[in-house]
């Protein structure tokens, strides 16, 4: 589990601060694996002749990045709404 600032226990400003919290540590981890990609596809692109490192590759994963993140602070927040899962 993990720690987040909670006001009052199933109130709308805690789920709220549990959404922020999830989209943020998301939003971490979203970076770092666009970081791999971004690496790793210019060593690729150093060790052979191919252009393997394109604008399009990069606005793929940071794309990828920035749904996950949205998509995880959607899920939280609906997770706290009356009729939401949880």
């Amino acid at each position: 589990m993990h720690a987040s600032p909670a006001p009052i226990p199933g109130s709308r400003s805690e789920t709220a601060a549990d959404a922020r919290s999830r989209a943020l540590r998301t939003l971490v981890q979203a970076l770092a694996v666009t970081a791999v990609v971004g690496a790793s596809t210019a060593v690729y692109q150093l060790v052979t002749s191919g252009d393997a490192l394109t604008g399009a590759t990069v606005i793929t994963a940071a794309l990828t990045g920035a749904g996950t993140v949205v998509a995880a602070w959607v899920r939280r927040r609906l997770e706290g709404t009356p009729g939401g899962e949880g």
